[in-house]
């Protein structure tokens, strides 16, 4: 496996990718909440939870993008370290794979911050590229902006924060620890890097509708088309991950058998950190996408000594 995993540093990645201080400038840009529900401390859900929701305004140099948000703020239940986890979502969104790895790292003493974005396209049109991009962005815009609003009322350090996502939710956590050096540990699953790539040919259903719609609308007919074409207009990638100071406290889950995130993104992804001269722990399925992103919770203890040792 290793031989295999090494063949990799060969490969030659020729996409485009933001440097991370074009990701600060453009996070940094004009991002606020039109709205946000307000946390009560004292109005703790039945599930042991704070839930709010509200909306993003992103104003970019030619649209402005409008991304309605929920969030969910896990209140550690013992042993309280008074330390954060931001748990990205998947495609998805919160599912119960997200609701049962934040109830077990609440109860080991984490606080845990989830903040769910929209990922739909529903305007297919000559601003798509820029839609596209601004998904990302703002996902990662908002969750900056939600530590610093959930600190207001919790107590946490915001100089030491984990990482814990899959799928998607591993993509953007590679992109949050690329491009802010709070976030100091990552422990992700089936998440990749080359983002043309994934578009164009990820074989998950809300992709593949993306992809589809937006393929007609420019008159493309191969995927390969799609790709060329996504490689001139989308640069924010994953592989900014490349930045981060902390590489050597990455931790991931690789499927051997994906077609949602196929399975070379995910490691042209290790591929990226292995060149830095940090080498992932690393952990391989002969498995699909979901089958192998549900391991993560079943190495749960692993996670959980991951960010006790690192944080």
């Amino acid at each position: 496996m290793k031989s295999f995993a090494r063949a990799f540093i060969l490969l030659t990645l020729f996409f485009n990718v933001y440097s991370v201080d074009t990701v600060q400038n453009q996070l940094d840009s004009q991002a606020k909440f039109d709205s946000i529900d307000q946390i009560d401390p004292n109005n703790l859900s039945n599930e042991g939870d704070y839930e709010g929701n509200g909306v993003l305004r992103y104003q970019n140099e030619s649209l402005e993008s409008v991304i309605n948000f929920q969030f969910k703020f896990h209140k550690a239940t013992q042993n309280v370290k008074n330390k954060l986890i931001v748990l990205t979502p998947n495609i998805l969104g919160e599912t119960i794979l997200e609701r049962a790895m934040a109830q077990f790292l609440q109860e080991s003493g984490y606080h845990v911050l989830i903040p769910i974005t929209e990922v739909r396209l529903d305007i297919v049109d000559e601003n798509s590229f820029g839609r596209i991009e601004d998904i990302n962005r703002s996902s990662l815009k908002l969750t900056n902006l939600l530590i610093d609003y959930t600190h207001q009322f919790f107590e946490f350090d915001r100089d030491r924060i984990g990482l814990v996502g899959v799928s998607l939710g591993g993509i953007r956590s590679s992109m949050l620890l690329g491009s802010d050096d709070r976030f100091k540990v990552m422990f992700i699953a089936v998440a990749g890097s080359d983002m043309p790539s994934i578009y164009a040919y990820s074989e998950h259903r809300i992709i593949i509708d993306i992809r589809e719609r937006h393929m007609e609308f420019l008159g493309l007919e191969t995927q390969k088309e799609y790709e060329e074409i996504l490689r001139k207009n989308i640069h924010l990638d994953s592989s900014i991950v490349a930045n981060s100071k902390h590489l050597n406290n990455v931790a991931m889950i690789i499927a051997n058998k994906d077609t949602s995130v196929p399975t070379i993104n995910q490691w042209k992804l290790w591929s990226m950190i292995y060149q830095t001269g940090h080498e992932p722990k690393l952990y391989t399925f002969q498995m699909g996408h979901r089958p192998a992103a549900v391991q993560i919770y079943r190495l749960k203890d692993d996670v959980l000594a991951w960010m006790d040792e690192r944080l």
